[in-house]
């Protein structure tokens, strides 16, 4: 084959598979519907814990923290393109975290493989709450 029919037919095929996955609705991002929808997520990956039925959405609904009975962890709900991810926090998995006057909170996780995550809220009210939460976070032993 020649190298130009080469050069023109490899870009052609990666634009129609691209089209195929954005149009077959393969390319869409998970997004939570609501705070019982978070805190299912999370008892189906984590059928031990039990949840006070208390969630906080961030303002896009790609993220919830999910206060827990015991009160000394939190759960945490994100999205990843498609998909979920859960997990139990504890004051060990908390790096640095702070919250800025737009109701953003930044946290440094110590986890190599979600070393960071920003978080959006409505209000002045739920920024508090969450911090709350996470000041309640007890070390893991």
């Amino acid at each position: 084959m020649p190298l130009e029919l080469f050069a023109i037919l490899v870009p052609l095929g990666i634009a129609l598979i691209v089209l195929v996955v954005h149009y077959s609705g393969l390319s869409k991002k998970a997004l939570l519907r609501d705070g019982a929808h978070a805190i299912d997520l999370l008892l189906e990956d984590y059928g031990a814990e039990k949840s006070t039925g208390s969630s906080i959405l961030t303002i896009d609904n790609r993220a919830a923290f999910i206060e827990l009975e015991s009160g000394d962890r939190l759960g945490l709900v994100e999205t990843m393109g498609d998909r979920f991810v859960t997990r139990i926090l504890n004051h060990n998995d908390l790096g640095e975290y702070a919250f800025n006057n737009d109701n953003i909170l930044s946290v440094k996780y110590h986890d190599f493989t979600h070393p960071a995550g920003t978080y959006k809220f409505g209000n002045d009210n739920i920024v508090s709450r969450v911090a709350d939460w996470l000041k309640n976070l007890k070390e893991e032993k």
